[in-house]
C-alpha cells in the first residue's frame, strides 16, 4: 500500500527557497534574449501591391516611399493576363529602373527572357527595358529612413499550376521574398520551398524570405504549424476579404467581426518572432478611414499594412512608426535602465512611473524601430 507523505507548507517553502539562488542582474541587452529566432528587422510598414499586368504601375512603383514593393501575379492580375504579366515582370527584373545597394539574392542576368517576352507576347520591350547607360533610381532614395525597399513577388496559389510558371519566370533575377497566397497549412510553404530550391538552387533559395497570406478559417486554426513551418518565413499577412468569403462573415466599417482572426494572427506572429501585416483598407476616398484602421492595427500589434494605392503609403508609414514623443520617452527609459541595471536594480522609476523589464523591452523595440525608420541615429544608448 502506497504511503502518502504530507509536507507542511512551511517545510515546502523552505525546500523551494533552498533550490533557488540569487543571480546578478545580467547586462541590459541580454535580458530579453531567447532561443526563438530574432525578429526580422526589415521594415514592412507599407506592403504595397503592384499588379504586374500594368506597365504604368510597374514603371512607377519604385518611386513611392513604400517599404515593400509587392509585384503581384495573383489576384491583381486577370487569369488571361497572367502570361503577359509574367513577361513584363521578367523584363523589369532583368533591367530594373532602380539601383539596389545590397541585393539579397543576386541572380545572373540572362538576356533570353527579354527576347522571349518580345516574341511570345508581342511586347516591344526595346529601349524602354534597358538603361542606356543611365543610372537608375536608387531604391532607398524615397525611403524615410536608412533601409532599402524589399522586392517581393506575390505568386499564385499552390495547386493552380500558375505558381510553377511564376517561380520559373522570376528565378534568374534579383528579388528578396516570395508572398504565398492561400496558405491553409504548413504544406503550402514546404511545397513552395521545394520549388524555389529546384529553380534557384539550394544556396540561393535559402536566402529567399517567405511571407504567407492567411485567408481562411482553416489557416487560422493552423497558425502555430504555419508560423513554425520554416526559418525563411518572415511574416504573416491577414487577408480580410478572402477570409470573409471563406467564412461568410459580412465585413463592416468598424471591423469588429474580424478582431478574433486578426488577434490570432498577431499572437502567432509574436510567439514565433514574425512580422504581422494587417488587412487592406478598401476605402480609397476617405483617408480618415485608412488612418483609423492603421492606428487600430498598430495598437493590436501589427507591424504594417497591405496597401493598394500609392496615396495610402505615407499614412501607413506614419501609423506604424513611433512618434517623436514615444522615441524620446524610450530613450529616457533606456538611459535610466543602463544606469540602474549597472547598480543591480531591476525596477526603478521614470517620470514618476515604475519601470521593469517588460517596459524596458518595449522601449528598446521603439528605439530600434526609430533607428530603422530614420527617426533616430546611433547604435547605442549613451
Amino acid at each position: 500500500m502506497t504511503k502518502l507523505r504530507i509536507v507542511s507548507a512551511t517545510a515546502l517553502c523552505a525546500q523551494l527557497a533552498g533550490s533557488f539562488q540569487l543571480r546578478r542582474v545580467p547586462p541590459l541587452r541580454s535580458l530579453w534574449t531567447s532561443s526563438t529566432p530574432k525578429l526580422d528587422t526589415q521594415l514592412r510598414r507599407s506592403f504595397f501591391y503592384v499588379p504586374a499586368s500594368s506597365p504604368k504601375f510597374l514603371s512607377k512603383a519604385h518611386t513611392t516611399p513604400t517599404d515593400v514593393i509587392v509585384y503581384d501575379l495573383e489576384d491583381g492580375v486577370a487569369l488571361d493576363a497572367k502570361p503577359l504579366a509574367r513577361q513584363q515582370l521578367r523584363a523589369l527584373l532583368f533591367d530594373p529602373p532602380y539601383v539596389r545597394r545590397f541585393p539579397v539574392c543576386g541572380g545572373s542576368k540572362d538576356p533570353s527572357p527579354i527576347e522571349e517576352a518580345e516574341e511570345d507576347a508581342d511586347v516591344d520591350v526595346g529601349e524602354k527595358g534597358r538603361s542606356n547607360g543611365q543610372v537608375g533610381h536608387r531604391l532607398d532614395e524615397n525611403a524615410q529612413g536608412h533601409h532599402q525597399k524589399e522586392i517581393c513577388i506575390r505568386i499564385n496559389g499552390v495547386g493552380t499550376g500558375e505558381e510553377i510558371r511564376d517561380i520559373e519566370a522570376i528565378a534568374p533575377y534579383d528579388f528578396d521574398s516570395v508572398c504565398i497566397p492561400k496558405v491553409h497549412s504548413a504544406d503550402e510553404i514546404h511545397i513552395i520551398q521545394t520549388l524555389l530550391t529546384s529553380c534557384l538552387g539550394p544556396e540561393r533559395a535559402s536566402k529567399i524570405h517567405i511571407i504567407a497570406l492567411i485567408e481562411s478559417a482553416r489557416a487560422i486554426l493552423s497558425l502555430p504549424s504555419i508560423a513554425s513551418s520554416s526559418p525563411q518565413l518572415r511574416g504573416l499577412v491577414f487577408a480580410a476579404e478572402d477570409f470573409c468569403a471563406d467564412t461568410g462573415i459580412r465585413r463592416s466599417e468598424g471591423g469588429q467581426e474580424l478582431l478574433y482572426a486578426r488577434s490570432a494572427v498577431v499572437t502567432a506572429c509574436k510567439a514565433f518572432n514574425l512580422q504581422a501585416i494587417d488587412m487592406v483598407c478598401t476605402n480609397l476616398t476617405d483617408p480618415e478611414v485608412l488612418r483609423r484602421e492603421c492606428e487600430q492595427g498598430s495598437a493590436m500589434g501589427f507591424t504594417g499594412k497591405q496597401l493598394i494605392h500609392p496615396s495610402q503609403i505615407p499614412v501607413a508609414n506614419a501609423a506604424f512608426s513611433p512618434s517623436s514623443e514615444a522615441v524620446e520617452h524610450a530613450i529616457k527609459i533606456l538611459r535610466a535602465a543602463k544606469e540602474n541595471f549597472g547598480k543591480g536594480r531591476g525596477a526603478f522609476r521614470v517620470d514618476g512611473k515604475m519601470v521593469d523589464m517588460p517596459v524596458v523591452a518595449a522601449a528598446e523595440r521603439v528605439w530600434g524601430m526609430a533607428v530603422r525608420a530614420g527617426l533616430a541615429e546611433g547604435t547605442e544608448i549613451r
